[in-house]
């Protein structure tokens, strides 16, 4: 019998986490909706730093602000929705319903994986990438080429970042969100603050040539990019796993009064 992995068993268990988790995604989902609003309103624009809450008169665009504070929250969504695979077990009679689930360790951790931080990910993209795919909202926000460096960017840091909270969120089961943050945001201080100034770079002269050699249409660019997300997110994903492994109580009989 199969102790780690069994398919049927693994989608029992996502269809019950889909089922208990039914209002809180719906939640997420209707943040992360604004991004849909957002590429109406012309969200290609806000890479313009000429255009960025400011209209033709000089005078600040009230609704482009809206809209790029619209565009935060629906990120920080899916971020947040990525550090809950352990947060709402943080109650005791929860963990123990869930614990005792005739299912694996893994088979546990990657329904959570795949509800929490796979499925809003799977959502922010079919939005977003959805809208560009007509015609008519294309030539509505006018995107072009000259946007396409702040789309890859803004797309590659929603991906890295949920992969980093996933992890955080597996190790602590309360405030992992916040802990992840701290620590995300201390590691981007140092990186260019300390790592990046005083670190030779040379290693990377092979991949930049890479990447250049298709400069325009960014195609390498992505595809070096998919290659990186994949690997650090397989790290993180990995190592979260080992985390919530060691986190999983001894299930004691409880005595009757």
């Amino acid at each position: 019998m199969n102790d780690f992995f069994n398919l049927k068993r693994f989608l029992l268990v996502l269809r019950r986490e889909l089922c208990l988790s039914t209002k809180p995604l719906i939640i997420g989902t209707a943040l992360i909706v604004g991004l849909l609003v957002l590429n109406f309103a012309g969200l290609c624009k806000v890479f313009d730093v000429n255009y960025i809450g400011v209209n033709k008169r000089g005078t600040i665009d009230g609704l482009m602000v809206f809209l790029g504070l619209l565009t935060f929250v629906a990120t920080i969504a899916v971020w947040v929705s990525s550090a809950q695979i352990s947060h709402n077990l943080a109650r005791k009679t929860n963990f123990l319903a869930f614990s005792t689930l005739p299912a694996s360790t893994f088979e546990r951790y990657l329904a959570r994986v795949v509800v929490f931080g796979i499925l809003p990910l799977v959502v922010w993209f079919a939005l977003y990438f959805g809208v560009h795919l007509s015609d008519a909202v294309v030539d509505y926000t006018e995107m072009n080429d000259r946007y396409q460096g702040g789309f890859i960017a803004l797309c590659a840091c929603v991906i890295l970042f949920s992969t980093v909270f996933a992890f955080w969120g597996a190790a602590f089961r309360r405030h992992g969100f916040i802990i992840g943050f701290c620590v995300a945001a201390f590691s981007i201080f140092a990186l260019f603050r300390w790592i990046l100034p005083n670190v030779s770079l040379m290693f990377l002269d092979p991949i930049g040539r890479f990447v250049q050699h298709d400069y325009f249409s960014y195609g390498r660019l992505r595809l070096v990019l998919a290659v990186a997300l994949l690997i650090i997110g397989a790290i993180n994903i990995g190592a979260g796993y080992f985390f919530y492994r060691r986190k999983q109580m001894i299930v004691k009989s409880v005595k009757r009064q």
